[in-house]
């Protein structure tokens, strides 16, 4: 049975996955684009993570499984938290880096670098040409009644006259249009820069400070217990330690200084 705690753990995981990428995914990018896509990753980590934790409590007998490794990676990703000297650090890089990363300035200008002309041109209507038209008919001029005689004339009178026009360039005038260049300049606003520079470098301070209180903490235990070791080893031996050995070995272990020792050989 515990055997098969395995492929079912690998098969009920499988199918919580399909289900999520065929079903719940598209549904998310429905409400919110691309959030589906992105709980993917995440799902695939906390699943490989859960294979591991269900193997591991079958290879260990029972010693680490997947509390055990939920509470690892908690600690992993919150214990930091607990330092509230590395929280104070963190926060002042943190600021530091916004402020630089707010310090970029875009300042446009424009200026007229030139000037465009158009020819314009003014038409006119002239009379261009001018047509006529005539027509010759026999008018009586007079009548001699005595007589009845008749005179008569030929007479051409104009009976159409025809006109046309045509286009004559009357007026040409430039229309002057200037030219403008829109330039700009990327600058940073330098205290902005100046003021996350020194967040930075006040947070890095505080940092390696306290790392350096840490570590000589850490060293004068550890001198100590390697003092204590060592000459309990001698003394198992069947060696005499000298008064004073173990204190001068433990400051040899935290400073370097091996002048007590050579007190005490003496």
């Amino acid at each position: 049975m515990v055997h098969a705690r395995i492929p079912m753990t690998i098969a009920a995981v499988a199918i919580v996955n399909i289900i999520y990428v065929l079903l719940i995914a598209p549904y998310l990018d429905s409400l919110s684009s691309g959030v589906g896509f992105a709980g993917i990753p995440w799902l695939l980590a906390f699943s490989l993570a859960f294979i591991y934790g269900v193997i591991s409590f079958r290879f260990t007998q029972g010693e680490f499984g997947v509390k055990e490794l939920l509470r690892f990676l908690a600690h992993l990703a919150f214990g930091w938290l607990r330092h509230w000297r590395l929280i104070v650090c963190l926060v002042l890089v943190t600021i530091g880096l916004v402020a630089i990363g707010a310090s970029p300035r875009i300042y446009s200008t424009a200026e007229v670098t030139g000037y465009r002309y158009v020819l314009l041109k003014d038409y006119a209507h002239v009379v261009g040409s001018v047509t006529t038209g005539t027509e010759t008919v026999q008018v009586v001029t007079g009548v001699d009644f005595l007589s009845m005689r008749v005179d008569t004339k030929w007479i051409t009178y104009v009976s159409r006259v025809g006109v046309g026009l045509t286009t004559v360039l009357a007026d040409v005038h430039l229309l002057e249009f200037p030219v403008i260049t829109y330039k700009q300049l990327w600058y940073l606003d330098m205290g902005f820069v100046l003021a996350g520079l020194a967040l930075i470098v006040a947070g890095l301070l505080f940092g390696t400070y306290h790392v350096v209180i840490a570590n000589n903490k850490m060293l004068e235990v550890c001198g100590e217990h390697t003092a204590k070791y060592h000459a309990n080893l001698l003394r198992l031996a069947g060696y005499e330690v000298p008064e004073g050995y173990e204190e001068a070995l433990a400051w040899f272990y935290k400073t370097g200084d091996i002048s007590k020792l050579k007190q005490i050989g003496r």
